[in-house]
């Protein structure tokens, strides 16, 4: 018997042009001007392609000293770019343009038109509810779902910034059944990459729904929509 569904964040319930394979996405092209724009205020020469350059120069250091499934904290990424700019990384002014960058983040997302009608229905069904999202900042993800009015619909976040590890680890998921009071065996997960459906399924999900909005399907058990997910969770509950 299904007692829990988790369910991915981005491209699974809010789009940003990532999932359409744009890069940079514009939630980092965003998150780095609203950057860029908060240090020249401060009084700091500083242009916007600097300020890439500097991200590409923490792109080095997150290969040198995490792995795939290990995740950092967003405030280290900015501790880097300050540090290639020249700028002394104090502690007060990290926080300050974390919540710019966070703003500017949840600013350029969207939510598909499917998300509360999906929730809603599975609350009727008494199912327990998680959000498992790779994401370097777990309050990111929080004000992402303040922001859309959907928190209230789960009953557990877990991001990989408080949980340390990335899907596909099966780590992040064997938290969340526990920290949901479920076995892996009673839960379905949802995302759109092959990192969601591995991870899920190493960890002894029940199964797990690949979302492919924007791209062909790559694994057997995938969908469109999340009408189409909730039609094939319904009969796990049969």
């Amino acid at each position: 018997m299904i007692k829990a569904v988790t369910i991915d964040l981005g491209c699974t319930l809010v789009f940003e042009s990532s999932c359409i394979g744009e890069e940079p996405s514009n939630v980092l092209r965003e998150s780095m001007k609203a950057l860029s724009n908060r240090l020249k205020r401060l009084g700091y020469d500083v242009k916007l392609e600097d300020v890439f350059k500097a991200l590409n120069s923490w792109g080095h250091a997150r290969s040198k000293y995490f792995s795939e499934c290990i995740e950092f904290d967003s405030r280290l990424r900015i501790y880097y770019i300050l540090r290639y700019l020249g700028i002394t990384p104090k502690p007060d002014i990290v926080e300050e343009l974390l919540r710019i960058m966070i703003n500017a983040a949840v600013n350029t997302r969207k939510l598909y038109s499917d998300v509360v009608e999906f929730l809603k229905e599975l609350r009727k069904y008494n199912l327990k509810l998680a959000l498992i999202s790779n994401a370097s900042s777990h309050e990111d993800v929080l004000e992402t779902l303040k922001h859309f009015r959907i928190i209230k619909y789960f009953d557990l976040v877990l991001s990989s910034n408080i949980s340390v590890y990335k899907k596909p680890a099966r780590e992040i998921f064997e938290m969340a059944t526990e920290l949901l009071d479920v076995r892996p065996e009673e839960s379905i997960h949802l995302g759109d990459s092959l990192a969601d459906i591995y991870g899920a399924l190493s960890a002894g999900y029940a199964t797990a729904i690949e979302i492919a909005r924007h791209k062909e399907c790559i694994t057997r058990l995938c969908v469109k929509d999340l009408r189409e997910a909730l039609a094939i969770i319904k009969k796990y509950l049969k």
